[in-house]
């Protein structure tokens, strides 16, 4: 950002053009994505706003909720399955 205080800048937007979203998936990716991206760069501490809150209108809980998932998901990635067996059994 050349700020001495704030030296990276992550952007990770949840739509490729302003609308209303219909459901919360655009703010756990972009949460997703931007954590993810902190990691990689071995940040230690990141800053996020209500994904999807502004243009898209999501409630704040909503966007919280899925940011929050984002988040998990991207610190503990989830295990992909080994066969349809370990699907069916969930």
């Amino acid at each position: 950002t050349g700020h001495p205080r704030i030296r990276w800048c992550i952007s990770a937007p949840t739509m490729r053009v302003p609308t209303l979203l219909d459901t919360p998936l655009p703010a756990y990716l972009a949460t997703r994505a931007a954590v993810r991206c902190a990691l990689d760069a071995g940040l230690e501490s990141v800053a996020i706003p209500g994904m999807g809150t502004g243009t898209g209108g999501l409630a704040p809980r909503e966007a919280a909720a899925a940011m929050l998932w984002g988040i998990r998901d991207a610190l503990y990635p989830p295990v992909f399955p080994a066969s349809l067996a370990d699907v069916l059994s969930f």
